[in-house]
């Protein structure tokens, strides 16, 4: 059943990260699209977490609506340059200057030349073609050259005639030189062509057919109204209230009327720069159908929108629900380490918190930055997304590594007890606790040692910022500091060279404590009695020593002399025939003791010598084997009187 049980936890513990990672993968990818689609946002000016459900609440209707009205009021002012009751009038006049300069046609010719409308739009199609000739050259001959003063001849294919008659250059004068005519014909041309081209556009692309937007605008000045309704009588009767949408503005008197998403600053700022495309004031009626009945811009933005809020909608909910399932998961593999009893750590669970943190945080950091930078720059999209999935499993296994290693030191009670933090209060403690014989504490020379970083700090500023003479102040410090240094360095030498001299034996040597730092002083003092107290013991041990030698030699002698005879006198007793037992018997005894105190003696002797150093020991090799033989023949006939056997099995070699 413990079996089992094991195998589930483990087999559970293999499926939940697998679950872990395949959600892990899962954010990394509905990250990566969100993100794709902020980023697409942003460049549309579009925002991604606060869009209104109403497509007409957004950033982009607003967007589009701006873009309407520049098109309608550069539609205004095109057809007030080519159109005349209503219609295309191609014989408008148009005066160069008035055109380039301010972009209008009136229809007169005034300071320089006029030229028909739809000759100059036939012309800008075809091309201005004029070249330059030198005047010094003889008659014939028409090198092409730019023009280096004003002196050379302009030869220009005029393909179209001034209203009046004549040619270009027949209306140069004092205000308006050949140059000058040129350059207005060369710059009407260019933009004339251009403006045709949106004037055809914009003519058919605000064609009430083909739009859903609708608007009605009058030129206070030239008593135009520009609209694209059919019936174009009506103002400030509400119609345009009816369509959805609108926006109504009159410069003349600065008011505005919306029920669109805009500011009084917005509207301001739109009205003001609309004055500029008209002689006066105007007045504009502005709306968009919602119903939208034509398929135009705002009605794909609308069906656009409708796409993008279901993609960001379900791109929030897979971002929501992969972050949650991820948090789950790490919050049951945290609850399960260490479940079952005493917590395990790993080799790298004992290295210091802050560093492990570190470190696997600067790997994830990298990871990252080399996954994106070559997703970024991914030749297919099929290599991007597999460089992603890839990438983002392999950096989870280093991250689980991590919060798993977290969870251990945290359940075993070593996430603070293990870290860098906690050592340097120990570390601070001990040094703040700590006197150093009397002068102050260590944390004092700490704190000292900061301030001289401080002023020198202070000195290098003063050199760089004010005056040349911190850098020689911060110099002199530095110096003196040095200074002061290598002179502890010095006596801390004078001290150690002493110490190593008395550790070979030579107590007589003293360390001399002239000149030293009170420091210094002390600890030479403190090692210089020591020697002296070392060399009182050791007078008093040698002493102590040969008394006991003495003694102990003088009583084994003193035993020896009556135990000798002792030992005579039974020998000479073993001799005797006697028949009485009890004497044989108290002859016996008397003979083992006697045998038995000379071996006594014989060893406080030996004893003697060996504590007194009088006999050195030399190691040596032993063969074990060998031992034990010569054991086995000492005790052999003492088993066979106890009926034993010795049974030894010894190998062969040594």
């Amino acid at each position: 059943m413990k079996e089992k049980r094991n195998l589930f936890r483990k087999n559970f513990r293999l499926i939940l990260l697998f679950i872990e990672e395949l959600c892990t993968v899962l954010l990394a990818f509905s990250l990566f699209f969100a993100l794709k689609e902020y980023s697409g946002a942003r460049q549309r000016g579009e925002s991604f977490f606060r869009q209104s459900s109403v497509f007409e609440r957004t950033d982009a209707f607003q967007n589009l609506v701006k873009e309407r009205m520049d098109s309608i009021v550069k539609e205004s002012r095109l057809k007030g340059n080519f159109e005349r009751n209503g219609r295309y009038y191609g014989r408008k006049i148009v005066d160069l200057a008035e055109y380039v300069e301010e972009g209008k046609i009136s229809g007169t010719q005034k300071s320089s030349v006029g030229y028909y409308l739809s000759d100059l739009i036939r012309w800008s199609k075809k091309g201005l073609q004029y070249k330059y000739v030198s005047s010094s050259k003889a008659e014939g001959e028409t090198d092409e050259v730019l023009p280096d003063d004003g002196e050379d001849e302009i030869e220009l294919e005029e393909e179209y005639s001034p209203v009046r008659g004549r040619k270009l250059f027949d209306y140069a004068n004092h205000y308006y030189g050949r140059e000058d005519l040129l350059y207005l014909l060369e710059q009407a041309l260019q933009d004339i062509g251009e403006d045709e081209q949106d004037y055809r556009e914009l003519k058919k692309e605000l064609d009430i057919k083909k739009t859903n937007v609708r608007f009605y605008l009058v030129d206070y000045a030239g008593k135009n109204v520009y609209t694209n309704f059919p019936d174009s009588s009506f103002r400030e009767d509400d119609t345009i209230k009816t369509y959805g949408r609108y926006l109504i503005l009159d410069s003349k008197g600065l008011e505005y009327e919306s029920n669109m998403r805009v500011t009084d600053a917005y509207l301001y700022e739109l009205m003001n720069s609309y004055m500029s495309q008209f002689s006066g004031n105007y007045y504009l009626e502005f709306a968009v159908d919602t119903d939208y009945p034509a398929v135009d811009a705002f009605s794909v933005a609308r069906d656009n929108y409708a796409d993008y809020r279901s993609l960001v909608i379900r791109l929030i909910i897979m971002v929501g629900a992969s972050c949650l399932l991820v948090l789950i998961s790490l919050l049951i593999l945290m609850i399960q380490t260490g479940a079952e009893g005493k917590v395990r750590l790993y080799p790298f669970d004992r290295t210091k918190t802050e560093i492990a943190a570190v470190l696997l945080s600067g790997v994830l950091v990298f990871g990252i930055y080399v996954m994106v930078h070559h997703v970024v720059r991914a030749d297919s999209t099929a290599t991007s997304y597999a460089i992603l999935g890839g990438g983002t499993a392999a950096l989870n296994i280093i991250f689980l590594t991590a919060y798993l290693s977290f969870v251990r030191r945290f359940k075993a009670g070593t996430l603070y007890s293990d870290s860098l933090f906690n050592w340097f209060l120990k570390k601070w403690h001990y040094i703040s606790s700590k006197r150093m014989e009397g002068k102050g504490s260590i944390a004092l020379r700490g704190i000292l040692f900061l301030l001289f970083i401080l002023l020198n700090g202070v000195l290098v500023y003063v050199g760089t910022k004010i005056s040349f003479a911190g850098y020689i102040g911060a110099l002199v410090l530095d110096l003196a500091v040095l200074v002061l240094y290598l002179n502890g360095e010095a006596q801390l030498g004078r001290i150690l060279f002493g110490v190593e001299e008395m550790s070979r034996g030579n107590l007589e040597h003293g360390i001399d404590t002239e000149n030293m730092n009170s420091v210094n002083a002390s600890l030479g003092s403190a090692i210089n009695s020591m020697s002296e107290g070392m060399r009182d013991a050791m007078e008093v041990s040698i002493r102590s020593e040969k008394l006991k030698a003495d003694l102990i030699t003088n009583v084994s002698h003193d035993i020896k002399t009556p135990l000798t005879s002792i030992i005579n006198y039974v020998d000479l007793l073993k001799r005797l025939d006697l028949e009485d037992e009890k004497a044989q018997s108290y002859i016996h005894v008397l003979d083992q003791k006697s045998a038995r105190l000379k071996v006594l003696t014989d060893d406080l002797v030996e004893a003697s010598k060996i504590t007194s150093g009088n006999i050195s020991l030399e190691m040596a090799s032993l063969d074990f084997g060998l031992f034990i033989s010569q054991m086995e023949g000492e005790v052999t006939e003492r088993f066979e009187a106890a009926d034993l056997s010795l049974i030894t099995a010894l190998p062969d070699k040594s």
